[in-house]
């Protein structure tokens, strides 16, 4: 008890004289600035050395992200680079035909490289062929002539090239090469692939990578707020350079609103000021800037690393300064408050006593936390380790072969992939010369790669091939990197083996169908003309330039109606804006104004054009001349309205000429006086006429191939009754006549048919009888069968009477008609007599 009572009174005392210690002005000021000066320098001092610390982190870290997209896209360059120098691309270039199995090809290749499009240009920019010929928007037809990989490429430097593309707004990298005919460069060959160069991708501190092209335009990013910015401003010229290639379509390619500093050791610090969109007001954040620039390609990588963990480590650290400051400054006050006053030793002693103690609970609880951090590090061991495994098994399960080699050619590994490949198991192929598996000719090539790449020590990508175990040739695609000793010296070398046997096998076997469809490419004359959604002609082919006299260079950038005739050009101007509002496609018959004056026909198939919004941007044309076909067919018309002259007059006269054999038949009938005589010559008479009149229908009809059967019939029937002097109050006529037209090769047997029954029932039906009543039926069915029906109410025709047979020379005729129409004829005898037959209407079954 009488403890704590001494130390309640100590306490009491202690704060006492500590109170008035500090009360003191000069004592507070000066542990005021000892505070400031210790926080200060232990701030400054931490954060510079876990800034150089996070420097050298971020070193290595930029490399790996370097080396990474490196990797991955170094391959986009080869693939290409393998198709420019295919001979089937080559005969393609130099006769373009084939163009479906060519399309077909450069599909397979674009699926086996895992490409978003492959395709080949002629050397004004013209997509020939394309891996996404199916699709609506494929680049078959684009001209593609204002992208600056193509204007390098076609000018005979291999080029990369990022941008948006026209179709979609997707980040794309281009790859392009040309197309040699031994010096001379006959086309460019292109890559597109959709470039997500983060895609499951860790940043490994908290911070940005930012990726860039030559120009400094940052094409993407881990963070979407950056893409599509500038590291600084743009020169216009740069600027305006992009826009005409339509490299990033229409973006506006702002600048990051960034500022740059530098620090000790070279160390760049970037300020970006961001808008906080919660509270509406601007804020600084702070980064460590590294870039890293392959010198191979042609991008930047920008790794932005975050100073929030640096500075606050630092201020933890102020604080412990602080802290420490003013433990030893309260120690000293005590310490002189000790030498003042002896009698209060052991009562110092005791408090420098609590002190340790508190100090080395403190390092015991540092100890705590350094064993901690041990165990993490540890940890961090075993995942290594973890991770080394599973790469381990990413090799061994990856469906190319590896196959690694030292210095002198000897198989120091292979996986699995690469000895099925081969035919051998791993065992049989390890410690083995890399050139025991090669004939002479691979040998070769094989030495040469490995000398030129131990000059370079670059990595080298070639096609060759080895000997399965079988004997047969395996060709491979080979991706070789160097692989250097501590002193960085090359000891060795690691290549992936990709099998491309198959597609050699497919290379062959469309070179051989390439020959069976260039002729017919190749005799395809059809002009080709593309407008922009202002009417502007962007593209014509030299087939299109030639129908009109021009030149190319003539043709292009003036306006379309510039070349339609004036006739023509207010259905043109209807017909396009139709296209523009439906978006349907057409085909017309117009003219065209050729250079010299003279008017061109031509039919022409249009589509419409739609940019990437799904908005109108121009029309595609494929122009026929039809320019000779019309004047033939203006030369037929006339002809044939001169013949169908001649033809009229013709008849015209063949009927007067039957009008004057009937008028001599006539002439005979008064010198004649024997009745049987006089009834053979009316006959002949009758059917003379009945031809004549044929005739007379065809002069007069406008159709000279046709004649109406209706108009006929009522004409033939009216000359009958007067040519017999009938009188119709005793006998009627049932007319039941569809208005059927048919040639005149059977309307005349037809006629005489009719002719031949009605003389024969006004000569005998009625004979003992008053009158009667005749029906005459005529109809055609679907099918173009013709039926005819003649048939009356009187006496009828004696029993067992065969028309094939009877003396009769009218049914005789009658006969001999129907047969000659091929057609069939019925008699019904139940009451009166009923004539039906049916032909067909062309006068064939």
């Amino acid at each position: 008890m009488l403890q704590v009572q001494r130390a309640t009174a100590f306490c009491n005392w202690l704060r006492r004289k500590t109170i008035k210690r500090f009360i003191n002005p000069r004592v507070i000021l000066a542990y005021l600035a000892v505070c400031l000066v210790a926080a200060w320098i232990t701030f400054i001092r931490t954060e510079d050395i876990e800034i150089k610390a996070l420097h050298r982190d971020s070193i290595e870290n930029i490399t790996l992200y370097n080396q990474y997209i490196t990797a991955k896209i170094d391959s986009y360059s080869v693939y290409t680079k393998l198709l420019s120098e295919n001979p089937l691309i080559s005969r393609f270039c130099k006769h373009p035909v084939g163009v479906e199995a060519v399309n077909k090809y450069l599909s397979d290749y674009n699926d086996s490289i895992e490409a978003n499009v492959t395709y080949i240009m002629d050397v004004d920019g013209l997509t020939m062929s394309s891996s996404n010929y199916k699709d609506p928007k494929s680049f078959v037809g684009s001209n593609y002539g204002f992208r600056e990989y193509f204007r390098k490429a076609v000018a005979g430097q291999p080029d990369i090239y990022i941008a948006i593309g026209v179709t979609q707004t997707v980040i794309g990298y281009y790859t392009a090469y040309p197309v040699r005919d031994g010096k001379d460069i006959i086309g460019v060959v292109a890559i597109k692939y959709f470039l997500n160069i983060f895609h499951n991708t860790t940043i490994m501190h908290d911070g940005i990578l930012l990726v860039s092209d030559n120009n400094n335009v940052i094409f993407d990013s881990n963070d979407a707020r950056y893409r599509f910015h500038t590291i600084g401003q743009l020169p216009e010229e740069t600027r305006q350079q992009i826009k005409e290639n339509k490299q990033y379509a229409s973006e506006p390619l702002p600048p990051l609103p960034l500022t740059i500093s530098k620090k000790n050791d070279n160390l760049t610090i970037a300020t970006i000021q961001w808008k906080d969109a919660k509270e509406n007001k601007y804020q600084d954040v702070k980064y460590l800037l590294l870039e890293t620039h392959d010198k191979e390609n042609e991008w930047h990588i920008h790794m932005l690393v975050a100073l929030s963990q640096v500075t606050g480590i630092a201020a933890h650290n102020a604080l412990y300064a602080v802290l420490i400051v003013s433990i030893i400054f309260l120690a000293g006050v005590l310490l002189s408050r000790m030498a003042l006053d002896l009698k209060n030793r052991r009562e110092y002693e005791k408090t420098i006593m609590k002190f340790n103690e508190d100090l080395e609970l403190k390092v015991d609880e540092r100890t705590q936390q350094l064993n901690e951090k041990i165990g993490h590090a540890l940890y961090i061991e075993n995942v290594l380790k973890e991770s080394e495994n599973k790469y381990r098994q990413l090799v061994e399960l990856s469906l190319n072969g590896i196959w690694a080699i030292d210095s002198n050619g000897i198989t120091t590994f292979v996986n699995q992939a690469m000895a099925d490949m081969l035919g051998y198991k791993v065992e049989e192929m390890i410690g083995r010369n890399l050139m025991d598996f090669m004939n002479d000719e691979g040998r070769a090539a094989a030495i040469n790669a490995i000398n030129k790449q131990k000059e370079t020590g670059k990595k080298m990508q070639i096609e060759n091939f080895f000997l399965h175990k079988s004997g047969n040739l395996v060709y491979v695609l080979i991706s070789s990197v160097a692989i250097y000793d501590k002193d960085g010296n090359i000891n060795g070398a690691i290549a992936t083996m990709m099998d491309i046997t198959e597609r050699k096998s497919l290379e062959q076997t469309l070179l051989e169908r390439e020959q069976k469809f260039r002729q017919l490419i190749e005799l395809s004359r059809e002009g080709i003309w593309v407008i922009d959604k202002d009417n502007i002609t962007t593209y014509v082919n030299q087939a299109q330039a030639d129908m009109l006299g021009y030149t190319v260079d003539e043709m292009a950038g003036r306006l379309f109606l510039d070349f339609i005739d004036d006739e023509a050009k207010e259905k043109a101007i209807k017909s396009v804006g139709e296209r523009q509002r439906t978006g349907n496609s057409e085909r017309l018959d117009t003219t065209l104004r050729h250079k010299n004056g003279n008017t061109v026909y031509v039919i022409v198939s249009a589509s419409p054009l739609l940019d990437e919004q799904g908005n109108h941007a121009g029309s595609f044309g494929v122009i026929s001349d039809i320019t000779q076909r019309k004047e033939m067919e203006e030369k037929l018309r006339k002809s044939l309205s001169e013949q169908e002259l001649l033809l009229r007059e013709l008849h015209h006269r063949v009927k007067n000429n039957l009008q004057v054999i009937s008028g001599l038949v006539g002439l005979q009938l008064s010198h004649i006086k024997d009745e049987g005589y006089r009834a053979i010559l009316r006959d002949t008479q009758t059917r003379i006429q009945s031809i004549a009149l044929v005739h007379e229908r065809l002069y007069n009809t406008e159709n000279l191939s046709d004649i109406s059967m209706k108009e006929y019939i009522f004409s033939l029937v009216k000359e009958l009754f007067v040519f017999f002097d009938i009188d119709k109050s005793k006998i009627s006529i049932v007319f039941n006549v569809e208005d059927v037209n048919v040639a005149i090769e059977v309307a005349i047997p037809c006629g005489l048919i009719i002719n031949e029954l009605f003389t024969n029932i006004l000569k005998y039906a009625f004979k003992d009888k008053d009158g009667g009543e005749v029906t005459l039926e005529l109809k055609a069915s679907e099918g173009g069968e013709i039926e005819l029906i003649v048939a009356d109410n009187g006496v009828g025709l004696p029993e067992g009477m065969d028309i094939d047979s009877t003396r009769s020379l009218g049914l005789k005729v009658v006969s001999i008609l129907i047969k000659q129409l091929r057609g069939t004829i019925e008699i019904d005898r139940t009451a009166g007599t009923r004539f039906r037959l049916r032909f067909n209407k062309s006068g064939l079954h």
